[in-house]
């Protein structure tokens, strides 16, 4: 019987996409759907958050701009089983200091009280080795993105304040360096992921059309592997990362743009100076932040 001999790059596209998977099924519980409340008091998504541990602190890692979407209407996370309720837990938003980067330092963090953690799962929360604050992109690299376009969860039970939220991911590669210049941002605070929307191809090698990325801002970006090492890189045992929060969606340069998970840990270790020794220290730049 006659076998097709499959070309390698078929292989490895096939193999790309099928741990791309599952790292992103692995990940997930710690990406949770962030909601606003309607005029008629039901959740409506408007983006997407990351939730972390450290010792005994808890938090909500998100997009700065997606506070200015609430319009004083209540905040809300996806939970386990229903929507938690964080209307009125103190934000701290981080803001830019003297890095030249304009209003692209774009985030925010919350620390999620004590009564509010089994709703959402404490075992759900990333733990600080899982946490890269120095990765360093490379071409070779490959990175996984994870969060909940608002195209895909339009469905709500509003009787039960039960939602169905379903995830994106989507694995890339960093941007040229040149795209860094033209957008006026810093490799060191913000990672660049090539994205065109009318050209994403699967596992097959099929293109397609990818979804709107409205409402992924606030989601994580993970290392996924590298290219240039070994093809055991597709284990399952390996450790993949969180290395920023994505925070834009550019259609012309067609990339997201991701602030970088150590500018966040800076500003979490400022507001919590005890937590220093805790995390893995960046070495990167810091930002200021305000509640």
């Amino acid at each position: 019987m006659e076998q097709k001999i499959r070309p390698v790059q078929e292989i490895l596209r096939q193999q790309i996409s099928k741990h791309s998977n599952s790292v992103a099924k692995k990940l997930l519980p710690s990406v949770r759907p962030i909601y606003r409340a309607s005029d008629r008091d039901s959740p409506e998504l408007i983006g997407s958050g990351v939730i972390i541990k450290v010792e005994n602190y808890y938090f909500l890692i998100t997009a700065a701009h997606l506070l200015d979407q609430l319009r004083g209407l209540g905040m809300y996370i996806g939970g386990e089983k229903t929507v938690v309720d964080i209307t009125g837990q103190l934000i701290i938003v981080a803001t830019n200091s003297g890095s030249g980067d304009k209003d692209k330092i774009d985030f925010a963090f919350t620390e999620i009280p004590e009564n509010l953690l089994d709703e959402l799962g404490r075992h759900n929360f990333l733990p600080p080795d899982e946490i890269d604050p120095n990765d360093i992109a490379i071409r070779e690299k490959r990175y996984l993105i994870l969060g909940y376009p608002i195209s895909k969860n339009k469905w709500i039970d509003y009787k039960g304040l039960k939602v169905k939220p379903k995830s994106y991911p989507y694995s890339s590669r960093p941007s040229d360096i040149l795209i860094y210049k033209e957008l006026g941002i810093s490799e060191e605070s913000h990672l660049l992921l090539d994205f065109d929307k009318e050209k994403v191809t699967n596992g097959t090698g099929n293109v397609f059309i990818a979804p709107d990325l409205y409402g992924m801002s606030g989601g994580g970006v993970w290392t996924l592997h590298d290219d240039s090492k070994a093809l055991s890189i597709f284990s399952e045992s390996q450790l993949n990362k969180l290395v920023g929060v994505i925070i834009e969606w550019d259609l012309q340069k067609k990339v997201i743009i991701a602030v970088r998970i150590s500018i966040v840990i800076a500003a979490i270790i400022e507001r919590y100076p005890n937590l220093i020794g805790k995390l893995p220290m960046p070495n990167r730049i810091r930002a200021s932040i305000k509640s």
